[in-house]
């Protein structure tokens, strides 16, 4: 996809959060990988895209904000 992985920084109950880049940009990011066993959970798919909005709506500078959401097989 257009991140490259690094450590992973966390873990919660839907998913691992790992340090990243941008592959084009070379920015840093931080990416969260869903749990394999929620792939394909609608409900698990509506909590993840209400996470990423509310993030996204989130403008503070100790924030992670959401600046991108999809899938990658």
């Amino acid at each position: 996809g257009n991140y490259r992985l690094g450590r992973r920084l966390g873990e919660g109950g839907m998913g691992e959060v790992y340090q990243a880049v941008h592959v084009g940009l070379g920015t840093p990011a931080a990416v969260k990988l869903v749990h394999r066993e929620r792939v394909g959970s609608a409900d698990a798919a509506r909590r993840f895209l209400r996470e990423v909005r509310a993030a996204g709506r989130v403008d503070h500078p100790h924030v992670v904000r959401a600046l991108d959401a999809g899938e990658d097989a």
